[in-house]
């Protein structure tokens, strides 16, 4: 890749732009943001999440503590950096397929053998169950079979950007895992949303707590009355950097496009979420809503990233512009920007990294997917615009 970026460095690390880029840089004048690890650092809420969800499911039916170790952080980056995990639930998901598929044979026979009670009842009943059912069956022994990640690496490197269809097609191709990922798919019933999930259901309320849980989605919770992780988030962005990003595209020509819920994203960021422009700013339920309206006689249609529909509906709530920085921390980012520049080639595609655990792969990652622009965070955006020379508007 050496002769392709223009490479600089500032405090917060290295500032990467390609040479194609360079003069593209001086046309933007309108700028697009993902949510979660751009706008908000969400280490310490949606990533640990994933791992409290897993240890909720582990430790309630299997009594196996799943301890958050360096090595399950390098799992998830590794889901992750595929391009196709960009909602933390399908990582969960993910997890819980393979712990399902290496449980002691004997385990997931009586699983498959209530199968159809377990389908048959709510949510709470289904759980609880499940919990008689395998309450003391898992053997002190067999614990460490379940902790080992090894083969959960080989699973997440089979992964691409078509996400979790990736990870079930290895299951449903290999006959030993069929019937087990059917029970576990119907157990989990995922893909849903909450209240028609478990798996989902119970992600949100570790992710919320209890009483913006209930706010958000109307229902009271059933599992877990704590705390929300959604309290430990920091916020990113700030009215200063937005101010000079302002300055130097000439208003504040804002859009958001994430698949984080609004009254969870205006929670963490507050009256900051009013300067992007309402009409350019495309939530989950704006996605889903889409998705229900969009929907064939041939099946769900999936519109979430790295679909471009969320950028592409933002942009156009911004015209008319000449051209727009997407700025992602993520390859499903990188990939949507990609697509959507087939139809629309007013895009540049802008990786930041300062809140990756694993900064030197993202990096590559970004470079090996010919990202436009790299960067630590947001907050090195209007220094590099300005310093490429960007007009004044």
């Amino acid at each position: 890749m050496t002769g392709e970026y223009v490479e600089t460095r500032v405090d917060a690390g290295v500032v990467m732009v390609r040479t194609d880029c360079v003069a593209p840089l001086n046309t933007i004048d309108a700028i697009i943001f993902d949510c979660d690890g751009v706008l908000i650092d969400v280490r310490d809420s949606y990533t640990k999440a994933i791992h409290a969800t897993v240890t909720y499911f582990m430790r309630e039916l299997f009594g196996v503590d799943f301890p958050a170790t360096q090595s399950l952080m390098e799992l998830i980056h590794t889901f992750k950096k595929s391009g196709g995990f960009n909602n933390e639930w399908d990582v969960a998901y993910s997890l819980l397929l393979h712990l399902f598929n290496k449980l002691p044979k004997r385990l997931q026979i009586r699983m498959m053998a209530f199968r159809h009670q377990l389908a048959d009842e709510t949510l709470l009943e289904r759980f609880f169950l499940a919990k008689k059912m395998f309450q003391s069956q898992l053997q002190p022994q067999e614990h460490a079979s379940l902790l080992d990640l090894g083969p959960a690496f080989d699973l997440a490197r089979k992964a691409d950007s078509t996400g979790i269809s990736s990870i079930e097609r290895v299951f449903k191709n290999t006959l030993d895992s069929k019937d087990v990922f059917g029970v576990t798919q119907h157990f989990l019933t995922y893909p849903g949303r909450v209240g028609e999930s478990l798996l989902t259901t119970i992600f949100e309320e570790i992710f919320c707590g209890s009483d913006l849980f209930e706010k958000q989605y109307e229902v009271k919770p059933q599992f877990y009355l704590g705390s929300g992780l959604i309290t430990k988030e920091k916020r990113i962005v700030s009215q200063e950097i937005l101010n000079d990003l302002a300055s130097l595209v000439g208003r504040y020509k804002f859009g958001i496009a994430t698949g984080r819920p609004y009254y969870l994203a205006k929670h963490t960021l507050g009256s900051l979420l009013d300067t992007f422009d309402r009409k350019a700013s495309i939530f989950i339920e704006d996605v889903l809503e889409a998705e229900r309206n969009e929907r064939t006689t041939d099946g769900e249609i999936d519109l979430t990233k790295p679909n471009p529909f969320s950028l592409l509906q933002s942009a156009e709530g911004l015209n008319p512009f000449n051209r727009a920085a997407y700025v992602g921390d993520s390859a499903e980012d990188v990939i949507m920007v990609k697509k959507a520049c087939r139809l629309d080639n007013r895009f540049l595609s802008v990786g930041v990294y300062s809140t990756s655990s694993f900064r030197e792969d993202l990096i590559s990652n970004f470079i090996e997917l010919e990202t436009d622009v790299i960067l630590p965070s947001i907050k090195e955006l209007a220094g590099l615009i300005e310093n490429f020379g960007m007009m004044r508007r």
